[in-house]
């Protein structure tokens, strides 16, 4: 995921790696057995107890299986019953449960959080859109945009330099085209998928415009200045999107395949291109 083992060992990694997994599970398992419904609820359980950033992340992907739920069971015209009501809600019932479990564990404890300050969204979304706010966090809004556009990441160990709206631009259209190479498998699940990659995309949109407003106020002023770790939060959202692409190229191979040598090698390119990694570049 990263060049460096120091950046892989961190919790965001797995963060986006778990996201990643939860929504190409919505988008391509087939069987909803009672498998699927524990993978999502555990998957949901552990990103919310592993990053805050997580809660986001879980709750995109419980609004992704809903709708795939509940368009499978209007579809199907399907009569939901006390089993079909709790296995549908049992993604949402354990991220409740991992929210408040953990919140009357840090109650229990008299944890105080360092990181918590209030967020006046009202005034950073005016910030965000009309730059009519204080000096400080006026100016730091203004460079978290300024470093989207920026070439400011790297992609495969440097090979290809580029800024993360170029990257937002190129795994969109890859997520796009996955998805409409893979029509063919299970076509009425169509608007299903589509679905949950707009879930994805919002879900993203949602959590970088809420990374601004962390760093506007939640960090300390020279850690704002210079966003710091800017790569390494980016890089969750993204990453999820690398690995929901690389799940949907090896479903479709799999899928499709008529020659067993041809299908393996494409399967090991595919994961062979899995493995290049996102890096920061210096910040300019």
């Amino acid at each position: 995921i990263y060049d460096d083992f120091y950046t892989s060992v961190y919790i965001d990694a797995f963060v986006g790696i778990l996201t990643g997994c939860g929504f190409a599970a919505v988008m391509l398992h087939r069987e909803k057995d009672p498998v699927y419904f524990l993978y999502l609820s555990l998957l949901c359980f552990c990103l919310e107890l592993a990053k805050d950033a997580g809660l986001l992340f879980a709750v995109f992907i419980v609004l992704a299986f809903l709708l795939d739920w509940l368009m499978d069971r209007y579809r199907c015209r399907e009569r939901i019953g006390p089993a079909g009501l709790f296995a549908g809600l049992s993604p949402v019932l354990a991220l409740l449960f991992a929210k408040l479990s953990w919140s009357l564990e840090l109650a229990r404890r008299g944890v105080v959080k360092v990181f918590d300050q209030p967020i006046d969204f009202l005034a950073y979304t005016k910030m965000f859109f009309l730059h009519n706010g204080t000096a400080f966090r006026q100016t730091v809004v203004d460079l978290f945009q300024q470093q989207f556009s920026k070439v400011s990441m790297g992609f495969g160990f440097k090979f290809i330099e580029t800024s993360y709206l170029v990257l937002s631009v190129a795994f969109g259209l890859m997520l796009v085209a996955a998805l409409f190479a893979y029509k063919r498998r299970e076509p009425e699940r169509k608007w299903n998928r589509l679905a949950a990659l707009m879930m994805l995309v919002l879900c993203t949109a949602v959590y970088i415009y809420g990374l601004g407003s962390i760093y506007a106020y939640r960090f300390t002023e020279r850690e704002a200045y210079n966003l710091f770790s800017y790569s390494r939060y980016m890089n969750m959202a993204y990453e999820a999107a690398w690995i929901l692409i690389v799940l949907l190229c090896l479903a479709y191979v799999q899928e499709y395949r008529q020659d067993s040598r041809k299908s393996n090698t494409a399967m090991a390119l595919v994961l062979l291109v899995s493995l290049l990694p996102l890096n920061a570049l210096a910040m300019t």
